[in-house]
């Protein structure tokens, strides 16, 4: 309000800045002068003054996180990364006279079942996927450690990406730090790499249908192990059957007659995992004329096994073929002598077998 005896006397006018949740840059407003529609004075009223253009700054002096890279991959065999975090300053709440109040980071995983976080600063953490990393006054320059160990899944999925999600603390005075997401810290779970192998031999030939048999061998490439490196023991027990018993029976595993000739079990122990284990197959006769047949021999993975280099890797199957009956026996029919006739002319002809009857055996 300007009178008769205070118009030539400056006013002041005060703005203060206002802080939002908002990380949205510098913003710019004004001040808006308005006009004096009312006043006697003609010269004045209705003159609007020109506003006042000013700008609000964003909060540039945020807290920062120094947070260092991982010291390696996670894998599925259980192989844990660390990485540490601290603040660039101590919490403080503004008044540059008390530091005070914490800084509290929520960490959680992205992925569970590819890795989960077990230890902050050596404590363990009950729930593996959630965890608290609190900053404060007293250790804001100390780094906090975070481990996160690899998860093992039954799936062959090959490098599992994930991430170390690092939550705002949306709720400390110290506005620096309010709302100031920390980058989060990007992971891999590695695959099982060093998969258990099967040592599969060629079939020493094809199976016919005169009974002729073919056999292979196959043992493992390591010992069963629980994976403490302390203690061998478990079994791998690969499931053995033909994909068609009609062509191909499964008769012995290493010598022992198989009872279900199309259904057998290979048990690879931690005394025996590098002995050759043979299978025997022996060819199956048809009646029909269907030429040579392909089948195969099909080996189960190990669903149950402790040694995860094992559990649920599926050993190539052996592929067969099964020979038709190639020396079939032969029969000579000769032509027929001449036609018959309505007179009761008769024709004949002859036949005879192509070779003696065998039983197969050679005696």
């Amino acid at each position: 309000v300007f009178t008769a005896s205070n118009w030539d006397a400056e006013q002041t006018v005060t703005v203060q800045g206002q802080y939002d949740n908002i990380s949205d840059g510098d913003q710019s407003y004004a001040i808006l002068l308005g006009q004096d529609n009312d006043s006697v004075d003609r010269r004045f009223r209705y003159v609007n003054p020109p506003d006042v253009s000013l700008k609000n700054l964003d909060l540039t002096d945020k807290g920062t996180f120094y947070i260092s890279a991982a010291s390696g991959d996670t894998d599925e065999n259980g192989v844990s990364t660390t990485f540490t975090i601290r603040l660039s300053s101590a919490p403080d709440d503004g008044d540059s006279t008390t530091t005070y109040d914490n800084v509290t980071i929520r960490v959680s995983s992205s992925d569970e079942s590819e890795g989960k976080i077990t230890h902050i600063d050596g404590i363990s953490v009950v729930a593996g996927d959630n965890a608290t990393l609190v900053f404060t006054a007293s250790n804001w320059d100390a780094e906090q450690t975070v481990t996160v160990q690899g998860q093992y899944d039954n799936i062959s999925d090959g490098d599992q990406s994930y991430a170390i999600l690092l939550g705002q603390d949306n709720d400390s005075v110290d506005r620096r730090f309010r709302y100031v997401n920390p980058p989060d810290v990007s992971l891999k779970n590695l695959d099982l790499t060093d998969k258990g192998t099967f040592y599969i031999s060629a079939a020493s030939g094809d199976t016919d249908e005169n009974g002729v048999s073919t056999t292979f061998t196959i043992r493992l490439s390591s010992a069963p192990d629980d994976g403490d490196s302390t203690t061998t023991y478990d079994n791998v027990t690969i499931r053995v059957s033909s994909s068609d018993e009609s062509e191909g029976k499964i008769t012995h595993i290493d010598g022992i007659s198989v009872v279900a000739g199309d259904n057998a079990t290979l048990v690879f122990t931690a005394s025996n995992w590098d002995a050759e284990q043979t299978v025997t197959v022996q060819g199956q006769y048809d009646n029909i004329s269907d030429g040579d047949q392909s089948y195969a021999i099909l080996l189960g993975q190990d669903n149950d096994s402790v040694d995860r280099r094992f559990r649920y890797v599926n050993p190539p199957d052996v592929s067969l073929k099964n020979l038709d009956l190639t020396d079939k026996g032969t029969f000579y029919i000769s032509a027929a002598s001449g036609d018959t006739d309505e007179n009761g002319v008769s024709t004949t002809f002859t036949i005879r077998l192509s070779s003696a009857p065998d039983d197969g055996d050679s005696t």
